[in-house]
């Protein structure tokens, strides 16, 4: 339970943790740049930092008969402005990538690789 409430992230078995490669978005593997313009997409317990946006992730259910968790986000979105709440699906994609999945758009990521 302790697990599951302050990293929801490793709730039911599951850690995404890591740094993800957007294609198209992501131009470097630094960590110094997670979450920023042109950097890896990174999950670390309960965040999630992407495309300029920040989330919290909170409330984990695990999708049945899926490598997947479903979580209440609590996100500030730079673009925007201001907190907004969405869900958010995260899940092992082929390879053992990510799959961000949120308010109809679904982002498949390969993890990074160090050079």
């Amino acid at each position: 339970l302790f697990l599951a409430v302050f990293f929801p992230s490793v709730a039911f078995g599951q850690s995404f943790d890591g740094m993800y490669v957007l294609d198209g978005f992501t131009n470097s593997c630094d960590p110094a740049q997670a979450g920023m313009d042109g950097g890896p997409a990174l999950v670390e317990g309960d965040r999630l930092l992407m495309l300029d946006t920040w989330c919290t992730l909170a409330n984990p259910v695990n999708v049945r008969d899926m490598d997947a968790v479903l979580y209440d986000g609590s996100c500030f979105l730079s673009g925007i402005g201001g907190d907004q709440s969405i869900r958010i699906k995260l899940g092992r994609s082929r390879g053992g990538g990510l799959m961000v999945v949120f308010n109809g758009h679904a982002f498949s990521m390969p993890q990074c690789v160090e050079n």
